[in-house]
């Protein structure tokens, strides 16, 4: 909106009837902190059967926003939205589908809306489509195909990897598209974009490619990319096993990209009360990735750490992404439990937390290892390499030999994932 005259317009348009109106002045005045306003004319536009209207009331009622979180209410506005044209709400149904949250899980119906939505031009699809694709057949050149038109519709994440793959093979993209992005995501802040140089190539075109829906659905039909390299113990006391390229370098910069958003100051469970608190003893800042906001390729890469844990993926909490700046740090501490009376730590229902799961996602940084305290044992792994120790003893007590701690960094940003695993499922 320009101005006054223009939301004046758009008022009337609203006032109306004009369900498109109605639902672009509810976002204006959202933006402009008038929240009862917003709500209303948002709920004149979900009357008017909306798509986006819908698909916006659907994730503030997941978010809680607008009351009690309602996940089955939730997905019924997704299906309406989807059934009335909203490319942006199949995203969403598909993890409903692929986590089970209302029913079983059906990962045929979550990749269903996906590959339909990506076919429909919808950029996020179109990336997380790409991303997929490459998990199940590296090199394919439908994913580079897929990430280059989600980068040409607006999708950041999708410029981000289509330039860095512009390094070493040839995407498409003009010079002038991959400098244009580049510069883009710059101003945008993305937390990796000193990865971004003038190093590109685009003087061969990609090899042939096309999307054809039943070939993408035969391809994906069952999550790809879940099988785990060797699992070596490097530590018996405590029990501590290295993983190497658990993770590709394109899905470490992917979750990184995913996590900018929600980055906040990590936080800590006070044992006595239940509440998050912030202390000095754990200095980084953490995103949590909730299940119902993630992404399939986020979904498919946790389903890969539980297999890597050797646990089942309900007893995972959730994905947790981490960045320690100079000097940050974890000091010594237990993963484990300590209380069984933490209003916050669901104890009774999903018992201890027996392994931790970390993942380095990038190399280009000084310190930051991670130390085991009782034999001084110093891990710090490569792009995608994972260390996966166990919280308890065989006899499922709390282990006291496996108090580490995040060492200082020295130089450079340290980004980290973070799994931590329960005996039982747990209730996200």
């Amino acid at each position: 909106m320009s101005g006054p005259r223009d939301l004046a317009e758009l008022e009337a348009r609203a006032k109306a009837g004009d369900a498109q109106a109605q639902y672009v002045l509810s976002a204006v005045l959202g933006r402009q902190g008038r929240k009862v306003d917003s709500r209303e004319w948002l709920r004149r536009a979900v009357a008017a059967g909306h798509p986006d209207a819908l698909f916006t009331q659907a994730t503030n009622i997941l978010s809680g926003i607008d009351g009690p979180r309602d996940v089955k209410r939730a997905e019924q506005i997704l299906r309406d939205a989807v059934a009335k044209g909203s490319q942006a709400a199949r995203r969403p149904l598909a993890v409903m589908y692929a986590l089970g949250v209302t029913g079983r899980v059906d990962w045929l119906k979550a990749i269903e809306l996906i590959v339909d939505a990506a076919l429909a031009s919808h950029a996020p699809a179109q990336r997380e489509l790409g991303l997929l694709i490459e998990m199940a057949a590296p090199n394919d050149p439908r994913a580079a195909f897929a990430l280059l038109q989600a980068a040409r519709g607006g999708d950041g994440l999708a410029a981000f990897a289509v330039i860095r793959r512009s390094a070493r093979i040839a995407t498409g993209a003009s010079h002038d598209e991959l400098m244009q992005w580049s510069e883009g995501l710059r101003a945008g802040n993305h937390p990796l974009a000193h990865y971004l140089t003038s190093n590109v190539t685009t003087s061969a075109s990609p090899r042939a490619a096309s999307l054809d829906r039943s070939e993408l659905l035969a391809l994906l039909r069952e999550p790809p990319g879940l099988r785990i390299p060797i699992r070596n113990e490097v530590s018996d006391g405590p029990r501590v096993l290295r993983i190497e390229k658990l993770m590709t370098a394109e899905e470490c910069e992917y979750v990184v990209g995913a996590a900018l958003p929600q980055l906040n100051p990590s936080m800590v469970t006070n044992p006595m009360t239940g509440q998050a608190v912030r202390i000095p003893d754990r200095s980084s800042s953490t995103a949590s990735l909730a299940p119902l906001y993630q992404d399939l390729v986020i979904h498919c890469i946790n389903l890969r750490l539980a297999a890597a844990a050797k646990l089942p993926y309900e007893n995972g909490e959730m994905l947790s992404i981490l960045r320690y700046d100079i000097g940050q740090e974890y000091t010594p501490h237990f993963d484990f439990l300590g209380s069984k009376n933490d209003p916050a730590a669901q104890y009774e229902t999903a018992g201890q937390r027996v392994r931790t799961l970390l993942v380095y996602l990038n190399a280009d940084y000084e310190g930051g290892e991670t130390e085991f305290l009782s034999n001084r044992l110093k891990v710090k792994g490569n792009v995608g390499d994972a260390v996966l120790f166990y919280n308890v003893d065989a006899a499922g007590n709390p282990d006291l030999s496996s108090r580490h701690a995040g060492l200082p960094v020295r130089s450079g940003t340290k980004w980290l994932a973070s799994k931590w695993f329960r005996e039982r499922p747990y209730k996200l």
